[in-house]
């Protein structure tokens, strides 16, 4: 017995697998953008700390680096990633913090 499928359920079932996909990526987008800013304050607190300016140097390029990678999701994410308005108001008061930081740290 031959099993026979609407096109209309195929479409609408590939529909939804594609929503979740995206969704699913998008939180990992947001996960991996708050995990850099968290990474950033932490390289920022140690460079802070370090006693040899070539670590201190160091840590602050890659707190820079982090930041940086953090702006562009927010300016443009890659497709088809759309990061929710929210979600971008908040990493993006982070990201300020970090930038604040890295200023009085230069």
């Amino acid at each position: 017995m031959m099993t026979t499928y609407r096109r209309e359920d195929t479409l609408d079932a590939l529909r939804s697998s594609s929503n979740e996909l995206i969704s699913t990526a998008v939180r990992a987008c947001v996960e991996f953008l708050r995990i850099e800013l968290q990474l950033a304050q932490t390289l920022l607190a140690m460079a802070a700390n370090a006693r040899e300016e070539s670590a201190r140097k160091r840590r602050i390029a890659r707190a820079a680096e982090a930041a940086a990678v953090v702006e562009r999701f927010i300016v443009a994410p890659p497709p088809p990633v759309r990061l929710p308005e929210e979600e971008c108001a908040r990493l993006a008061t982070e990201l300020d913090r970090v930038r604040e930081r890295l200023t009085s740290m230069h």
